[in-house]
């Protein structure tokens, strides 16, 4: 529509979008491969916790013992630090769970980040087609203009 001028122009910012673009994919997916380490992180977090807490209950249920066949004092002492373990079982499985939903978060910002990056790149594209006057420049030219 507007001679040459607009067009030339229009081709340069295509690129740069795409280039825009592409860094945003790459950002995405290391936001992603972040939040993939987080929640691996979170899993262990659980499964550590999981084994105190399985811990905890093996010692409880041998104070028990100890307190049946007349062990008082050893019996409290174990069942104490049972429930200690158990304690940080808990706080472990916590802070896993904390790690996951951090990861969850990390994973889904950088999914954001990468549909960011292809849309910038599907609109460079658009561009740099309008802009080049490529075989496809009209085609996309017509798509283009009907915006």
């Amino acid at each position: 529509m507007f001679g040459h001028h607009g067009h030339h122009h229009h081709g340069g910012m295509g690129a740069a979008q795409m280039g825009m673009g592409e860094r945003e994919i790459n950002m995405g997916a290391a936001e992603m491969g972040m939040g993939r380490n987080e929640m691996a992180m979170g899993q262990r977090e659980m499964g550590m916790g999981r084994m105190d807490m399985a811990m905890g209950q093996a010692e409880m249920a041998q104070g028990a013992r100890d307190m049946a066949m007349g062990n008082f004092a050893l019996g409290q002492m174990e069942m104490a630090m049972a429930r200690n373990e158990m304690a940080m079982g808990q706080r472990e499985m916590g802070m896993g769970e904390r790690e996951m939903a951090m990861g969850r978060g990390d994973m889904a910002m950088g999914q954001r980040e990468m549909g960011m990056g292809q849309r910038d790149m599907a609109m460079g594209a658009m561009n740099m087609g309008m802009g080049g006057g490529m075989g496809m420049g009209g085609g996309m030219g017509g798509m283009g203009g009907g915006y």
